[in-house]
């Protein structure tokens, strides 16, 4: 299936015998056909074309002695037994719901390289809107439509596929708590983890989706006793960071922490 772009055409597929047969339709009609018992949809109102196809995307035509096998009027055959495409109106809810999903794989998995951090879905939403013409196709995957499309919204929004990395020093008297989010949300990398004489300090990827999720849980269950601090913020950004707590000091910024930039 091609991911970039859609056929304003579309075809209902019926198969009999070992064989595929293609009937180019107006989807929007073929329901009402079946229902149809005095003639007031006709048949020729509902396809597009009397070419049967074996494969109608490539063109390819089914042979005669396959349509054969369908009886004397093959084209009634097809749109009476066969899979019947998707309404406009079906359709339009389908590319609804995958456009949402598009959006939250982007926040949840890209970040803004300035910031490395995930761009908020209202202005992915803004970006995804200036792409013309904008095309979403239904049945693909969120990420592989995503790809495509962040390459598109570079001129609005610049995105790169990346997880969040992250500092996190914790005092031992909430090391378990913390490490039961962090399980659920984050990884830690390998080898990166540290003890002192107060806590732990270690190195967590999280997807940036999950970020502002799992630095408010921390905050919250460890009584904001902690430092967090994302690799590589501060440098890129333009707002002053936020004043560094300890495991000791932290008690003043109780609930905050330290959120990097």
């Amino acid at each position: 299936r091609d991911c970039t772009a859609s056929s304003p055409r579309q075809f209902i597929r019926y198969e009999f015998a070992g064989h595929q047969f293609e009937l180019a339709v107006e989807a929007d009609l073929v329901r009402p056909y079946r229902r149809s018992t005095d003639g007031a949809v006709a048949l020729d109102d509902v396809v597009l074309s009397d070419t049967i196809f074996s494969d109608g995307k490539r063109g390819d035509r089914a042979s005669d002695e396959s349509i054969a096998a369908l009886g004397s009027n093959p084209l009634d055959t097809i749109l009476r037994k066969g899979e019947i495409p998707l309404t406009t109106a079906e359709r339009r809810v389908l590319v609804e719901q995958q456009r949402k999903a598009i959006v939250s794989y982007i926040h949840r998995y890209y970040v803004q390289p300035s910031t490395r951090m995930p761009a908020p879905v209202t202005r992915i939403e803004n970006a995804l809107a200036l792409v013309k013409p904008l095309r979403i196709e239904p049945f693909c995957s969120p990420a592989e439509e995503a790809a495509a499309l962040v390459k598109r919204m570079e001129s609005s929004l610049l995105l790169i596929k990346q997880e969040v990395e992250a500092v996190l020093t914790v005092p031992y008297a909430h090391l378990g708590t913390a490490q039961g989010i962090i399980k659920r949300l984050a990884n830690v990398r390998s080898g990166s983890e540290k003890h002192s004489a107060t806590g732990a300090t270690m190195t967590l990827s999280v997807a940036p989706g999950d970020y502002e999720a799992l630095l408010a849980e921390l905050n919250s269950k460890c009584q904001g006793e902690i430092d967090f601090s994302v690799v590589g913020a501060a440098n890129a950004s333009t707002e002053p960071s936020p004043a560094p707590s300890s495991a000791k000091s932290g008690r003043s910024g109780k609930g905050k922490g330290k959120r990097g930039r």
